[in-house]
């Protein structure tokens, strides 16, 4: 792990000659752990997300001597910024990771990112150093709604996807409920810098499974080369039995569209050609509409129930 050929294998994802099996290659490999790693790294990002919701009023006119009347505005600009990076980051650390050999490599980015940026929301006194780092939030979310989802896929095979997806939602739903929670009481009873202890706690377990998961792809290149050339030759023969009746369906395969389509059509950058699928576009607009609806309730009850009803960060006051 720590000698030169583990540390090139541990940060490209690839093998080189004289590097050793890292140690636990079958547990550090498995679906539960990588499954389990992606859903605490959701689970960071939306808790560190939706933590400052009840907190950030408050600490605008305490910490960066915003006036009252001004609140409800530089807190709209501060969930626009997260979902500004967002969106901005989220094509980019994609484009990476579909390049890159390992997807360890934008996971640790998008950890710096996630770290950097609650440190300066934690020291922060200032907009511009506020904004900073709400925009660096941004970005580590991108990433790992992006490069995790992508790990996802790439870990479970199609039957299981389902249900690695319904532990994904449910660490997004946990994140969503203990978040604005524990932060408007931690906020009350301990102040702002305890709230944030509990985000650098996380922040560490993040960091743990992060470096000690291994992908799929890179465990395989330890198999063992007669395991390798069963595995092979297996594959080769369920492909001849599957190639029998796919010769029958030729004639009508050729009738599809796909095949008859335009040359500029097929030229198509492969976003583009996504973006024509209109089950990919009613996807995409039921997302923004779920966005919609959540930055706008972020961004107006904690305002709306403390003029109305006198609460602070635990609610009654």
């Amino acid at each position: 792990m720590f000698s030169k050929s583990g540390l090139h294998t541990f940060i490209y994802g690839v093998r080189l000659e004289n590097a050793k099996a890292p140690l636990l290659l079958a547990f550090r490999s498995s679906n539960a752990l990588i499954i389990a790693t992606i859903a605490i790294a959701v689970f960071t990002d939306i808790f560190l997300y939706s933590l400052v919701v009840p907190v950030l009023p408050f600490a605008l006119t305490i910490r960066a001597g915003v006036e009252a009347k001004d609140v409800q505005k530089w807190t709209s600009i501060f969930l626009s910024v997260y979902g500004a990076a967002l969106a901005i980051g989220s094509p980019i650390f994609g484009w990476f990771a579909d390049r890159s050999s390992s997807r360890r490599v934008p996971l640790l980015l998008g950890l710096l990112a996630l770290g950097g940026s609650t440190a300066m929301l934690t020291a922060g006194s200032s907009l511009g150093f506020l904004i900073t780092g709400r925009f660096l939030q941004g970005l580590s979310a991108a990433v790992v709604w992006t490069v995790g989802l992508a790990l996802l896929s790439d870990t479970v095979g199609k039957e299981d996807i389902g249900q690695a997806m319904g532990y994904i939602a449910a660490a997004t739903s946990l994140g969503s409920l203990l978040g604005p929670l524990l932060g408007g009481v931690v906020y009350a009873k301990a102040g702002y810098y305890a709230v944030f202890s509990m985000g650098f706690a996380l922040i560490g377990v993040d960091i743990f499974l992060r470096l000690f998961m291994i992908e799929k792809s890179v465990a395989q290149q330890w198999d063992a080369p007669s395991d390798s050339a069963t595995t092979a030759s297996d594959s080769a023969q369920q492909s001849e039995i599957q190639i029998a009746p796919a010769t029958d369906i030729v004639s009508e395969s050729e009738k599809s569209p796909t095949t008859t389509s335009p040359k500029w059509v097929q030229r198509l950058p492969p976003v583009i050609t996504l973006l024509r699928i209109p089950r990919l576009l009613a996807a995409l607009f039921g997302c923004f509409v779920q966005s919609t609806a959540l930055g706008s309730f972020d961004s107006v009850l904690p305002l709306y129930v403390k003029t109305t009803f006198s609460w602070d960060s635990t609610a009654p006051a």
